[in-house]
């Protein structure tokens, strides 16, 4: 049994942890060996959690001082008291799966009978607890996300990476097209020249033409000297 000052100290412990706490997990540990024990408690020291076997009673008063609505008293089996400075989605998988080791034991028993989450400062039941532990952890999640974010990144740098492997192609038409270019241009330059020849020769048979039709003007004098010498006998 244990005297006032003891009572007084484990109240206080109770108190802080629960202040220091963003989750709070009570679990029935009935059976578990020593070594069992050692075990979930170092993992959970890993998670930055901490089992505590508190009394019953004392526990309860420092769970209505802060307003968290379980009592202890109403369990019979061994109660231990799972402080944790994370989310409780942080110690929801390691303390599921330890509970699944025992599932099938007979004399060994662990089991997860209530939870609070700081976050939501409201009771989680064992259906919902469970839920929560089958989550990946929040690390995984995150990860997940920015892998979501990535992977249109990750598309878009492999065009460019083909893009650029298709480069000589590209540079090659490119040159062919120079190539193309001069040979247009001359062709363009040779258009006038072509052209002038043809308007020297239009301009020649047009010359040739009017000759063509002063020809008979000229002739009409010496019809009009053969008209005179006619008349003159």
């Amino acid at each position: 049994m244990l005297t006032k000052e003891q009572k007084k100290i484990q109240l206080q412990l109770a108190t802080d942890s629960i202040k220091g706490a963003k989750a709070i997990v009570f679990a029935d540990f009935s059976g578990i060996s020593d070594t069992d024990l050692k075990l979930l408690k170092r993992e959970l020291r890993a998670q930055g959690a901490q089992m505590k076997v508190l009394k019953k009673r004392l526990l309860k008063l420092a769970l209505d001082e802060a307003g968290i609505k379980f009592d202890p008293t109403q369990e019979e089996r061994l109660l231990g008291t799972i402080f944790s400075e994370k989310e409780l989605s942080e110690i929801a998988s390691p303390l599921y799966k330890f509970s699944k080791k025992f599932k099938d034991a007979e004399t060994s028993h662990f089991e997860v009978l209530d939870a609070y989450d700081g976050e939501r400062g409201d009771m989680v039941g064992k259906e919902e607890f469970v839920m929560i532990a089958s989550l990946p952890s929040r690390d995984v999640l995150l990860a997940m996300v920015m892998g979501g974010f990535s992977s249109p990144v990750r598309a878009f740098m492999s065009i460019v990476k083909q893009l650029s492997e298709q480069g000589p192609v590209e540079e090659v038409k490119e040159e062919s097209k120079k190539e193309e270019a001069p040979a247009i241009e001359k062709t363009k330059e040779e258009t006038p020249v072509a052209e002038e020849v043809v308007k020297t020769e239009e301009k020649v048979e047009s010359d040739s033409e009017v000759k063509s039709e002063e020809a008979p003007t000229e002739e009409k004098p010496e019809e009009e000297n053969k008209t005179e010498e006619e008349g003159s006998k």
